[in-house]
């Protein structure tokens, strides 16, 4: 046959025993060849028929056949009962950590294989402007959080991960997300008190255990931050007092240094005196 599209590749010879006497049988099979039209897979077939048929209908590879199909399970919903049954299928189910491990490479190569186009991103935002959550979705939210508690690492990693994608998208640094007069006042104390604290208009605000302080100054371990007057409510004084402690366990500064806006105030929390006011 002389068509330019046609391979076939001859196999071994099978040598069988049978009675104490071995028979050489030959066993020559042929695989016909052709490459898949969309993606150029090699596809084999046992047959001469096979590869006519599919090289004349120029039909795809498997995995090509299957991208655009309907889900079977578009427009379908679980019951209460099949939800329940799922639900209950999975408690206190725990995955070992070499499952964990391929579920996670499993997402990366997705992600590197299939990346999200930009156009799709700008899609997906759109597509989410205005959505507002009903009464119902919110209280389900709601019950669903409701007595879990994260651990102080998990709290960490989320700050942390929600930080570095703030920098990925180039959003912290822009001067919409700074104060400048924190800048102005941190240039004026680095000069007075000659310290090196970096800002967000001095190189960039510096992460420290997943938070983005004011200024810090690597060489002397100084933590500056600069309290506008809403640091003053009391929810976000709490939340406030709750970094600072944080910090104070894990980057142990030479000196926590914060200044009160509203009350003029300039401090160092270790050791509770005020500093001087510039």
């Amino acid at each position: 046959m002389n068509n330019p599209n046609l391979e076939c590749v001859d196999t071994i010879k099978d040598t069988r025993i049978e009675s104490n006497e071995e028979i050489s049988i030959d066993t020559t099979k042929k695989e016909w060849k052709r490459n898949c039209p969309k993606c150029n897979t090699e596809l084999s077939y046992s047959s001469y028929d096979l590869w006519w048929r599919a090289n004349k209908i120029n039909s795809r590879c498997k995995s090509c056949s299957k991208k655009g199909m309907p889900n079977g399970r578009l427009g379908k919903k679980h019951t209460e009962i099949s939800k329940q049954k799922i639900s209950s299928s999975n408690v206190g189910k725990k995955l070992t950590e070499e499952a964990k491990k391929k579920m996670s490479n499993a997402w990366i190569k997705r992600k590197i294989n299939y990346p999200i186009t930009k156009e799709t991103r700008e899609k997906m935002s759109k597509s989410f402007k205005g959505r507002k959550f009903s009464d119902n979705h919110k209280l389900n939210l709601s019950k669903s959080n409701t007595g879990k508690k994260r651990t102080e690492e998990t709290k960490y990693k989320n700050r942390l991960a929600t930080v570095n994608d703030l920098f990925k998208k180039g959003i912290i640094g822009k001067s919409i997300n700074h104060n400048p007069r924190a800048c102005e006042f941190i240039d004026k104390l680095n000069k007075e008190k000659g310290w090196n604290l970096q800002h967000a208009e001095n190189g960039g605000e510096i992460e420290l255990y997943g938070y983005l302080v004011d200024g810090y100054d690597k060489e002397r371990n100084i933590i500056f931050e600069y309290d506008e007057p809403h640091h003053n409510k009391l929810n976000k004084k709490q939340k406030d007092l709750v970094r600072q402690r944080r910090l104070l366990e894990i980057i142990k500064p030479n000196m926590f240094v914060r200044f009160d806006e509203e009350n003029n105030k300039l401090y160092d929390i270790k050791t509770n005196q005020n500093i001087l006011s510039i």
